[in-house]
């Protein structure tokens, strides 16, 4: 036997921010068919530069963890995000930042700026 196990895989996981208090009006309209430019409009009259989550953003990022934390979210060895509030705040509230005392396997939490939302649509 050459010690060979198998193939090592990687899951990676995919999450988009919950709702932020920027969000509410605009989709509504985007939901109604309004154009790019109204939607646009919406979003720049509402936005906050680092808009928080709403409360239902805060419930959604809580769901995510609650129906997937203990099969899906188990063994999450590396968080990445953009570094707006409302993206790390949701992955905080789906993945809890660990709070093992083993020191041998930390969870990673990275802010990647090249995720930073740029144009809304």
């Amino acid at each position: 036997m050459n010690g060979f196990v198998g193939p090592i895989t990687k899951r990676i996981l995919l999450l988009r921010h919950g709702q932020a208090v920027h969000n509410p009006r605009a989709e509504l309209a985007k939901q109604a068919g309004c154009s790019h430019e109204h939607f646009m409009e919406l979003m720049r009259q509402d936005d906050a530069l680092d808009a928080p989550l709403t409360e239902l953003g805060e419930q959604q990022g809580q769901k995510v963890r609650d129906q997937f934390g203990s099969t899906m979210l188990e063994g999450v060895d590396l968080v990445v995000s953009s570094p707006l509030s409302r993206a790390l705040c949701t992955a905080d509230l789906a993945l809890p930042p660990s709070t093992k005392t083993d020191i041998s396997s930390p969870q990673r939490r990275v802010c990647v700026e090249h995720f930073r939302e740029i144009n809304g649509w």
